[in-house]
C-alpha cells in the first residue's frame, strides 16, 4: 500500500502513537518539556501525517491562491551569550556567561504569493524571552565559630524578565509540493524586536559550607537579594535575523494546520553597556487561511498500477534514557598543609581625565560583603583594604601622592592644584574608613615618581592617580599556609544509554570527567572532593551524558573507614603574583619580602615555575626582553637566598589579565611564581 492509499484510520493510529510518544515526556510537577531533538522529531512526525491526509483526503477544486493570513503561538526557548559582569543597573558579582529560559510566543502573518514556489510575508508578534544567567563565586571567610579561614561557595542567579513585540517581513519559498501545500517551507528574513517588559532580579545563594548563612536585616538566611529594577539601559531595538521550516498539514482547500521550527539571532545587545547576545529557537503551531481564484482543471494522471503493502515499520516510542548502577569507589583520605599565596594589592587610585572626583567603582564604605577573588575586581576595595591595614597596625601611617597626565588634561598652572584636589579626595574616603586625619600625609606633583609612558594613551590614563605609600605596616602579607583535607580515589561507574543517539558517553565525577564509548562496561574515573572540617562522609556527584539522555547520582563516601595519608606540604593551588614598577625589572621590598616567606615554606627539591609579563604598552621586542628579564632577576634572587635548594624553570608565557584597564596593566607587569613539591 502507497502512502497515497494510507487511510483515515491508519493516520488516526500514527497520531495515538506520537502523542502517546511525548506524553511520556512530562517531566515530574506536571511541567512539559521539550529538547531540540523532541521539536525535530515532532515536526518530522507532523510532516508525515500532513503528507499522509494530503493524499487521504478527498479531492478539492483547485484554487490558485493570491493571499492567505495565519495565527500561531508556542513556545520560545532562548539562550544567551554574554560576557559582562555589571551594567547601570546589575550588580558586580562576577562575569556571566551563559544563560536561557522559555516563554510564550504568538504571531499574526499576512503571506502575498508572488510565483508558483515563493512569496513574500510580513508578521507582528509577542515573545517571552524571559530566562536566568547563574554562576559559582568562591570566597575565603573566616569560620567565626572555629575561627579558622575556609571557603564560601555561593550561587549567583541574574534572572531577566523579557518580553517583545516583534516585526519579521521575510521571504517565503515552497522547497517541496507547492506554494500553496508546501509539505516542507523555508522562511528567512530579518528579526525586529521592541521592547515591552524588561526588569530584573539578582540574588544570591549559599551552596558551601551548608552551615555558612547572610545577615540581611538582622536575620541570617541562606538567598539574600542583591538587585531588583527595570533595565534602564536596554537597546531600544533589537535586529537580528530569522529562519524557519515548515510543514503544510492540509484540512481543506483553503485551510491548513502549520507546525514551524523557527531559529532567530539578534546582532545587537539586549543592553547597551553590556556585552549581552540573544538566540532563540521557536516551536510554533498555526492556522492557515488561504484566499484566491479558481485555478484551470489538471489533467487526471493515470493511476499507477496497485504495488503490495510494505511490512509494517516498528517504532520505537521509548525515550532517551540511561541505566545508571550505583558506582562504587577506592579511596584514601589525605590531609596535610595547603601553601596560598594572597590576592595582590595595586596601592593607586586612577581618576577620569581633568577630574578629582572618586569614581563609582571603589568602595567608600565596609557593608560586610565578600572581596571578589579576582585581582583586577578586587581592586574596588583597595581604600577599605588600606584603611584596615592601618587599623591592624597602630604605628603604620600613609603617604598620598596625587597626580596628573601633564598638560593633556590640565593647563600647566593648574596641574598642581588639581593633583592636590586628588590626594585630598583619598584623604576624605580615608578619614570616613576611620583613619585619624595625623597618619595621612599628602603631596602633589604633575606626573607621578614613576609615570607610566605619556606616549600612550594607556599610559596617560594611568598617570592619573594617587598612589598610597605604607610605612610602619606591611602593604601585603603574601604567602599563607593553611591545612585542607580531602578524600582522592578512583570511582567505579557501570552506565548502559537505551535509545540514544550517538556513539560515546561523557562521564562525570566531581570536577574530572572523561569521555568512552558506549560498548565499554565499567569506567574507572579518578576524583578528589574536599572534606568539610569535622565530618565523616563527603559527598560526590556522578553525571553521565549520552546524546540527549541524561542521568546522575551522588555517591557518598564514608571517610572514617578509609585509610589516611599525610602530606608535608600541597602547592597545587599557590600561584603568586610579584608586580614590578613601570619599564623596570628590580625587585622591590615588598617583592622580596615575599620571596623569603616563600623560601622559608617551600621544603628542599621543590620545583618553582616563573613567568615574566608585560603590560602591552611599548614595542613587541621590548615586551619580550623585559619580561625574561623580570623572570632571571627573580631566578637570581631567589638562589642567592637559597642556593640550589629548588630545581627553577623560567618563560615568559601564562595567564595575562587584561589590558583595558590601569588596574589590568599594572597587575600585567609582574612575575607569577608556582610552586610544586615532591
Amino acid at each position: 500500500m502507497t502512502l497515497g492509499q494510507l487511510s483515515l484510520s491508519h493516520m488516526a493510529r500514527l497520531k495515538h502513537a506520537i502523542a502517546k510518544h511525548y506524553t511520556s515526556r512530562a517531566s515530574v510537577g506536571g511541567v512539559f518539556r521539550l529538547s531540540l531533538a523532541d521539536i525535530v522529531a515532532g515536526l518530522l512526525c507532523m510532516s508525515v501525517v500532513g503528507l499522509g491526509l494530503l493524499f487521504a483526503a478527498p479531492e478539492a477544486v483547485a484554487q490558485r491562491e493570491s493571499f492567505a493570513v495565519r495565527v500561531q503561538g508556542g513556545i520560545a526557548l532562548s539562550t544567551y551569550s554574554a560576557s559582562f559582569s555589571n551594567s547601570l543597573d546589575v550588580i558586580d558579582c562576577g562575569q556571566f556567561e551563559f544563560g536561557s529560559g522559555s516563554g510564550p510566543t504568538f504571531n499574526a502573518i499576512l503571506e502575498l504569493r508572488t510565483a508558483d514556489k515563493w512569496g513574500l510575508g510580513i508578521g507582528l508578534g509577542y515573545a517571552g524571552r524571559s530566562g536566568e544567567f547563574k554562576r559559582t563565586n568562591v570566597y575565603p571567610i573566616r569560620d567565626t565559630i572555629t575561627n579558622l579561614d575556609t571557603e564560601l561557595t555561593t550561587e549567583v542567579e541574574l534572572l531577566p524578565s523579557l518580553a517583545f513585540l516583534e516585526i519579521q517581513p521575510d521571504f517565503r519559498i515552497a522547497l517541496l509540493g507547492t506554494y500553496e501545500k508546501r509539505m516542507l517551507g523555508l522562511t528567512i528574513g530579518p528579526r525586529i524586536a521592541l521592547p515591552l517588559s524588561s526588569r530584573f532580579e539578582q540574588q544570591e545563594t549559599v551552596v558551601q559550607p551548608q552551615n555558612a548563612s547572610f545577615v540581611v536585616n538582622g536575620q541570617r538566611t541562606q538567598q539574600r537579594p542583591i538587585a531588583s529594577s527595570v533595565f534602564s539601559t536596554r537597546s531600544s531595538v533589537m535586529i537580528g535575523a530569522s529562519a524557519s521550516l515548515e510543514s503544510f498539514i492540509t484540512i481543506s482547500n483553503n485551510v491548513a494546520i502549520v507546525p514551524q521550527l523557527s531559529f532567530d539571532y539578534f546582532f545587537n545587545s539586549v543592553l547597551t553597556d553590556a556585552d549581552w547576545k540573544l538566540l532563540g529557537v521557536r516551536a510554533e503551531v498555526g492556522i492557515r487561511f488561504g484566499f484566491g481564484s479558481k485555478a484551470p482543471e489538471p489533467v487526471a494522471p493515470r493511476k499507477p498500477d496497485p504495488i503490495p503493502p510494505p511490512p509494517p515499520i516498528a517504532i520505537d516510542t521509548r525515550p532517551p534514557t540511561i541505566d545508571l548502577n550505583t558506582p562504587t569507589y577506592t579511596a584514601e583520605v589525605v590531609t596535610g598543609d595547603e601553601l596560598l599565596a594572597t590576592l595582590p594589592i595595586i596601592n593607586a587610585v586612577f581618576f577620569d581625565s581633568a577630574s578629582a572626583n572618586i569614581q563609582t567603582t571603589y568602595r567608600r564604605s565596609n557593608d560586610g560583603s565578600l572581596m571578589s577573588s579576582d585581582p583586577v575586581q578586587a581592586h574596588s576595595w583597595l581604600l577599605v583594604r588600606i584603611a584596615d591595614i592601618l587599623k591592624r597596625n597602630p604605628q603604620g601611617k600613609v603617604t598620598l601622592e596625587g597626580a596628573t597626565s601633564g598638560s593633556d588634561e590640565a593647563a600647566p598652572s593648574q596641574g598642581m592644584q588639581l593633583a592636590e584636589r586628588r590626594a585630598q579626595t583619598v584623604k576624605d574616603i580615608l578619614v570616613e574608613l576611620g583613619v585619624a586625619p595625623s597618619r595621612i600625609q599628602t603631596r602633589a606633583s604633575v606626573s607621578p615618581r614613576i609615570p607610566s609612558n605619556p606616549e600612550f594613551a594607556g599610559g596617560r590614563e594611568e598617570n592619573r592617580r594617587v598612589d598610597l605609600l605604607v610605612q610602619n605596616a606591611p602593604l601585603q602579607e603574601w604567602v599563607a599556609v593553611q591545612q585542607f583535607s580531602e578524600v582522592r580515589g578512583s570511582m567505579n561507574v557501570r552506565a548502559q544509554p537505551i535509545n540514544s543517539i550517538g556513539s560515546t558517553m561523557r562521564i562525570s565525577v566531581g570536577a574530572n570527567d572523561t569521555t568512552v564509548y558506549k560498548e565499554i562496561g565499567n569506567v574507572f574515573v579518578p576524583f578528589s572532593a574536599p572534606i568539610p572540617k569535622g565530618a565523616t562522609t563527603a559527598p560526590v556527584r556522578v553525571t553521565v551524558e549520552a546524546g540527549s539522555a541524561f542521568a546522575e547520582r551522588t555517591t557518598v563516601v564514608d571517610v572514617t573507614t578509609l585509610t589516611q595519608r599525610r602530606i608535608d606540604l600541597k602547592t597545587n593551588d599557590f600561584e603568586a603574583i610579584l608586580r614590578f614598577d613601570y619599564n623596570s625589572a628590580e625587585l622591590n621590598d615588598d617583592v622580596r619580602a615575599l620571596l623569603r616567606q616563600l623560601t622559608d615554606r617551600l621544603p628542599q627539591g621543590s620545583a618553582i615555575t616563573i613567568y615574566g609579563s608585560t603590560d602591552i604598552l611599548g614595542s613587541d621586542t621590548r615586551n619580550r626582553e623585559l619580561s625574561e628579564q623580570r623572570a632571571r632577576v627573580t631566578e637570581a634572587f631567589i638562589r642567592s637566598l637559597v642556593g640550589n635548594k629548588f630545581t627553577i624553570e623560567t618563560s615568559t608565557t601564562g595567564t595575562r589579565f587584561a589590558d583595558l584597564t590601569p588596574q589590568g596593566r599594572f597587575l600585567n607587569r609582574s612575575i607569577r611564581i608556582m610552586a610544586q613539591t615532591k
